[in-house]
């Protein structure tokens, strides 16, 4: 809270690695922020979710590199951008064949602590750097104990207008696994139409999944 007033995250208050920023501080004057940890954080259902460990080869554990619905673009796990730690997911000029596409970082199978009817909130920081022609969003692929999938949770997109340049912001949603729901993959993606003409980066760190008490 802020004298009081509770902050809503995302627009009150966000978290970059280790530090809290509150944007409605304003200097030169007195004012109160009192924070309330819980007992016990949720458990991240996602595995690697910092991206910090890279196989020899360059692949990421827990992660896959994939395009949908056509498309192509270099996708890769970089040290130079980093949220937190020392690494980020990146996908560089994404160059659609097909529309709509995606390209994308997926998790892997969520099987742990999925279950239907449950609510999830998901939690991913993103940059992007003279990205066109692509939004940004994410998504959560539910599946059923046959590996069906049964239903998909989408986040709102960052529009894909002009130029995007922008530091590191949150990406965040909440859903309800649907009916038959026994495991999740989390997707990171961005989206564009053919003949867009994509190019630029995009950038995506510290991802979490986490099960929201009723």
């Amino acid at each position: 809270k802020l004298d009081g007033a509770p902050l809503v995250e995302g627009t009150g208050y966000s978290l970059q690695g280790a530090s809290l920023f509150v944007p409605t501080i304003a200097l030169n004057h007195q004012r109160t922020l009192t924070i309330t940890m819980a007992a016990t954080l949720p458990q991240n259902l996602l595995s690697n979710a910092g991206f910090e460990s890279v196989n020899p080869d360059g692949s990421v554990p827990g992660w896959s590199p994939v395009t949908l619905s056509g498309g192509t673009a270099r996708l890769e796990s970089t040290p130079m951008q980093s949220h937190g730690g020392g690494r980020s997911l990146r996908i560089k000029d994404p160059a659609p064949t097909a529309s709509p596409y995606a390209c994308a970082w997926n998790s892997a199978r969520v099987t742990s602590g999925i279950d239907a009817g449950g609510r999830y909130k998901f939690l991913v920081s993103y940059r992007t750097r003279m990205l066109k022609g692509a939004s940004v969003g994410a998504a959560i692929y539910w599946y059923d104990s046959s590996g069906n999938l049964v239903g998909t949770s989408t986040s709102t997109r960052e529009a894909a207008t002009s130029y995007s340049t922008h530091n590191w912001k949150p990406l965040s949603f909440e859903a309800i696994a649907p009916s038959g729901a026994v495991s999740a993959v989390v997707s990171l993606q961005t989206i564009g139409e053919s003949g867009s003409g994509a190019m630029g980066s995009a950038w995506f760190d510290d991802a979490s999944l986490t099960g929201v008490s009723p």
